[in-house]
């Protein structure tokens, strides 16, 4: 098995001996992917079958923003950043035609049983036809149509192996390079071999473009364009034709098409057979089926490479060491074949731990059973080192947070240690840690230069590049490079990446054409109808009539119909369309939801009784949305014993998943007057419910006590605080109970809190202050916030100033007033001065005066001379001393380019600051803030320079 470059652990201590100048640059080049592993492996095939010599090491630099391929000491080319396979393909059969010819022997490879095997659609006689081949790689391609033969098999060989944890790299390289060597001998491209190829490696655009060429009725060339439903009719009318109905069986299955796959299967030709292909596209559906296509998958790997059963029945995940021995005896016994043998284990071991994994991910992913993992990782007893030995830590890490681990350590040490498992599960890895972390928490960004180690150019990397930029890295102008280059090399494959740039440049053309494409998925469709709504670019009629068909298309994804239509008050019709659906129903989880949804439906209009009455049978699924739509009906009917049982169900179903179940209990308990019980399991949850992100409580308590007797009222706030839930989440609730009963309960409430943390404290008081200017206009509330802090200290400014308080700030921070700190105060009045583009008139006038008159050498006295405009960036960078100014530093001069209407160079730069792991630096946090918003506004960094607001 081919074994990564090893990950380069750079630590943040590294950036101190840069030349600041230089330091955005270095942080950026920690996060650019490199080019597509595979190509790089088929350049040293390209060299091994032309030369018949093993290829010296393939590297690749990156140079004036281009990359250079080197082979050994020889330069190969160059390529953009994010090649096109188009780019890799031409210099693939450059490199072949530089190349000697290696020794020629007298005969060519017999390619019978090869052409047989690509019409039979079947991996294991491919796998056989392939590594039978004999002959030296001169000898194949001394005649074309031999090379345009093995480069088709190996071509079929790719689009039949399944390969969930990119095991199949070198297969894929080797079809690849073969692909590259058919074309110096050809008068033309071989469209379906170069297609079938692209599709294979991710590249679906060139996939489309290189198919172009086929004839209109070409299943490949109808596989390649993404239509299905045209294959389908041709297929219907080539009963026997295996290509056609297997291509439409995996574009089914690509697209999770549930109930169309079975159904195609069942009139196809595989109909009655179990094989590697088909038990591969089966691992592919949403439906999951317990994992038993998985350990079939499994089960018929382990038989191709010869492998008897094991003792005592022995499960399939138990024999990973077995597994590996026969593939190495397997290809020990083929070697001087003309296909390397790394590439033929490659296409077992990819249709091996494929199926581990599709029974791994319905253990953790669908079951979400914290001791069934743990169960499945001790049955893999003594793993095979590399995939296997990973595969079994990351069921055992994804375990232990289904019981309720809340220590994302183990998540990133398996993380930064893997080598083999391929992208998806440390992708996945990453969003568990994201989950479990705060948004500036050191440890949250700490591995992610490790995972983009592992990623490279491949489209599917793009794809999940762009949204670790997006939500672990904070950077939207790293997440627009990298979801535009995802979405332009795979349009129909990136999820919903191709709407969001489209979005983010404000593409309406694109936007429309986005929303009419019906291969496009689901949600790429509701993304571009939600920003043509947003952009005022659509009307009504046409946003309806898209979600209808969205509807009622293969996707059957109603939810976005229902969601238009309830915005716009039709209950009725919201309704009607969940009804449709329900007819159409095969699914029982599907019905489950749609059930639901029903019931949530006839809540709203008043229908208390059939609501339950709607739901009651989705109840049996134990879907969580149902039992805790079940247990708001309940309350509604006035019978919260029966609403604390079904959350209750919820709750011990998934402890870690909802904090809306912990407030569904409270509200039972509440209204069951078990005031006491019900703070003391609110105190005791762990999902969320009482920390940083806790919505659910306030909504529940304002609900329950919206009309109760204040006596009641204060006496269940009271019990909430003897239970030790911190005073900044009760400041919330008494918010919310403010804004539905006014400022008399709520007043009282909020100023008996006391946070022993002045930033939360700070933050009740901005709440206090903002709920007085709903309720009491702005007058009043400033003079509360003035007699609350009589001696406002340089950390209520930080406050203000993280928190966005621009006005604010420089409102009880008058020019001339004393401050605790006033080099500090001074710093962060010209940075909200900036931000409000408020670079003239009598506040700043006063300020630079005073800025200018300030004699000290401070970091934040220099820091205000800068941003007032009274120094340069020179002068700024060359005291650059340490890392407790690596985050202010960043923010600094982020800051500065941002008032310079230059957001690219403010991203790069508030990169800095977050990158220095500083989590308790306030810059950082202050980075962080500017950085989410941006992103948050859903636009291109290049729309919201014109307008320079940050």
């Amino acid at each position: 098995m081919p074994v990564p470059r090893p990950v380069s652990r750079i630590a943040p201590e590294t950036l101190l001996a840069a030349a600041p100048a230089d330091l955005p640059a270095i942080v950026r080049e920690r996060y650019r992917l490199r080019p597509d592993r595979r190509l790089l492996q088929a350049v040293a095939a390209v060299h091994r079958l032309r030369t018949g010599a093993a290829a010296e090491a393939v590297n690749a630099e990156y140079r004036e923003g281009r990359w250079r391929i080197l082979s050994g000491h020889d330069e190969v080319g160059a390529l953009s950043e994010f090649p096109s396979f188009e780019e890799a393909n031409d210099l693939l059969a450059r490199w072949a035609v530089r190349l000697p010819p290696g020794h020629a022997g007298v005969a060519a490879p017999d390619t019978a049983a090869l052409e047989q095997a690509i019409h039979k659609v079947d991996a294991a006689a491919l796998l056989s036809a392939l590594s039978s081949l004999r002959g030296s790689p001169a000898d194949a391609q001394r005649d074309a149509a031999r090379t345009r033969s093995i480069a088709l098999g190996l071509a079929w060989l790719s689009t039949l192996t399944v390969d969930h944890l990119e095991q199949a790299d070198a297969l894929l390289a080797e079809s690849w390079a073969w692909l590259a060597l058919a074309r110096p001998g050809a008068a033309t491209r071989d469209a379906d071999s170069e297609a079938l190829v692209a599709r294979a490696l991710g590249y679906e655009a060139a996939a489309l473009r290189a198919s172009a060429t086929l004839a209109v009725d070409d299943p490949v060339r109808l596989y390649a364009g993404g239509d299905e439903t045209r294959l389908a009719a041709l297929c219907a009318g080539r009963p026997a034709d295996r290509p056609c109905h297997f291509l439409r069986l995996a574009l089914l299955a690509e697209r999770s098409q549930d109930d169309r796959f079975h159904s195609a299967l069942h009139t196809s030709p595989f109909r009655d057979e179990a094989s590697l292909a088909i038990r591969g596209l089966e691992t592919r559906l949403s439906d999951f089926d317990g994992g038993s296509a998985g350990r079939e998958l499994a089960e018929l790997a382990m038989r191709a490479v010869s492998l008897p059963a094991g003792p005592d029945e022995a499960p399939v995940e138990a024999r990973t060491r077995d597994f590996e021995a026969a593939v190495d005896r397997l290809a020990a016994r083929r070697e001087g074949g003309l296909i390397d043998s790394a590439a033929v284990q490659a296409a077992y071991r990819a249709a091996f731990y494929s199926g581990l994994s599709d029974e791994a991910r319905f253990i953790v992913d669908q079951y979400a059973s914290g001791s069934a993992a743990q169960e499945l990782a001790t049955r893999i007893t003594t793993p095979a080192a590399g995939t296997a030995e990973e595969l079994r830590r990351w069921i055992e890490v994804s375990g232990r947070v289904l019981d309720g681990s809340t220590d994302p350590r183990p998540l990133a040490e398996l993380l930064e240690s893997a080598r083999s498992i391929g992208a998806a599960p440390l992708f996945d890895l990453n969003v568990t840690i994201a989950r479990q972390t705060a948004t500036t928490d050191p440890l949250r960004r700490r591995p992610v230069p490790a995972l983009f180690e592992r990623l490279d150019t491949r489209p599917s990397h793009r794809a999940m590049a762009a949204r670790v930029a997006s939500r672990t890295l904070v950077s939207p102008w790293l997440f627009e490079r990298l979801a535009s280059a995802a979405a332009e090399a795979a349009p129909h494959l990136s999820e919903g990446l191709p709407a969001e740039v489209a979005q983010l440049r404000e593409d309406t053309a694109r936007l429309r054409e986005i929303a009419g494409d019906p291969a496009m998925p689901s949600e790429a469709q509701a993304v571009a109808l939600s920003a043509l709504s947003g952009l005022g670019k659509t009307d009504d009629a046409f946003v309806r009539a898209r979600y209808e068909a969205i509807a009622t298309g293969p996707d059957e994804w109603t939810d976005l119909l229902v969601d238009f239509l309830e915005k716009r008050g039709d209950l009725a019709g919201a309704l009607t369309a969940v009804e449709a659906a329900l007819g159409r129903s095969r699914d029982a989880l599907v019905s489950a939801h749609l059930q639901t949804e029903k019931a949530r439906l006839l809540l709203q209009m008043g229908h208390p009784d059939r609501a339950f009455a709607a739901v009651e049978p989705a109840l049996a699924s134990y879907k969580e949305e149902a039992l805790l739509q079940g247990a708001t009906i309940e309350l509604a009917r006035n019978r919260p014993a029966n609403a604390l049982a079904l959350a209750q169900a919820a709750l011990a179903r998934y402890p870690e998943r909802s904090s809306e179940t912990s407030g569904l209990i409270a509200r039972a308990r509440w209204r069951r007057d078990e005031l006491s019980v019900a703070a003391q399991e609110l105190a005791a949850s762990r999902n969320g419910i009482v920390g940083p992100w806790n919505r659910y409580l306030p909504e529940a308590f304002a609900e329950t006590f919206a009309t109760a007797p204040e006596e009641k009222t204060r006496q269940a706030f009271a019990e909430l605080a003897a239970a030790g839930i911190a005073p900044h989440v009760l400041a919330n609730v008494a918010v919310a109970l403010g804004k539905k009963r006014g400022l008399d309960v709520a007043l009282p409430l909020l100023e008996g809190l006391r946070d022993p943390a002045p930033e939360w404290q700070d933050n009740i008081r901005l709440a206090t202050y903002d709920l007085i200017q709903e309720k009491a206009g702005a007058d009043a509330a400033l003079a509360w916030v003035r007699k609350a802090i009589p001696d406002r200290s340089h950390n209520f400014a930080m406050t203000l100033y993280q928190m966005r308080r621009y006005d604010l700030l420089l409102g009880l921070f008058a020019n001339g007033e004393a401050s605790t700190n006033p080099l500090l105060v001074r710093m962060l009045k010209a940075a909200a001065h900036l931000h409000l583009r408020e670079t003239g008139g009598p506040r700043w006038d006063g300020l630079v005066a005073e800025v200018a008159k300030e004699p000290s050498e401070d970091f934040f006295a220099r820091a205000a001379r800068y941003l007032v405009g009274l120094t340069d960036d020179a002068k700024v960078l060359e005291s650059f001393p340490k890392d407790a100014d690596l985050a202010s530093l960043g923010w600094l001069q982020g800051v500065k380019a941002a008032s310079d209407r230059r957001f690219a160079d403010a991203d790069g730069w508030f990169q800095v600051a977050l990158e220095s792991g500083l989590q308790r630096q306030p810059p950082h946090a202050w980075s962080w803030v500017i950085e989410s918003e941006w992103q948050q506004s859903g636009r291109s960094l290049a729309v919201l320079e014109t307008k320079g607001d940050f």
